[in-house]
């Protein structure tokens, strides 16, 4: 065992390195929304993920709603790979869900995609939900509690 050099962690594996979370993904990629007034732009097959979506989801393999991929060229939401990590950042804030197919969110969710070799799916998701009440403590907003 070593000193992990984070105080309230304390000891960890000697093989193990304590990075922050911003060097252990490729990217962390925020969601849109395509115009609802287009309907071309909905009902299609690009799984379009909303907090709503992950309010009891451990693992997201559809949406109830989906967008069309002229609905997703409409706006800057993303497709993200399989193995991603969603997070609601905006009502609520701080629940997290593994993508278990390429998808993409709205703007209440933001995917966390891990770096190949560097950060498990399954580990990163235990990780963010230990830090929910962290994440809520840090949200701010008038309408409704926000992180960005």
């Amino acid at each position: 065992m070593k000193d992990s050099g984070v105080p309230w962690l304390g000891e960890v594996p000697e093989h193990w390195e304590a990075r922050r979370v911003k060097h252990v993904f490729q990217r962390i990629v925020g969601g849109s929304t395509p115009p609802s007034s287009e309907a071309t732009y909905w009902d299609g097959a690009v799984v379009w993920i909303t907090p709503a979506d992950l309010s009891k989801a451990s693992s997201l393999k559809g949406s109830q709603r989906r967008i069309t991929s002229d609905g997703l060229s409409a706006c800057s939401a993303e497709l993200v790979p399989p193995g991603s990590i969603i997070v609601t950042s905006r009502a609520p804030v701080g629940n997290v869900a593994i993508a278990d197919v390429e998808l993409c969110t709205n703007q209440g969710c933001k995917a966390l995609v891990p770096a190949l070799g560097l950060i498990d799916p399954v580990f990163g998701y235990h990780v963010l939900s230990t830090l929910k009440g962290e994440l809520q403590s840090l949200a701010t907003g008038t309408t409704f509690n926000e992180i960005s």
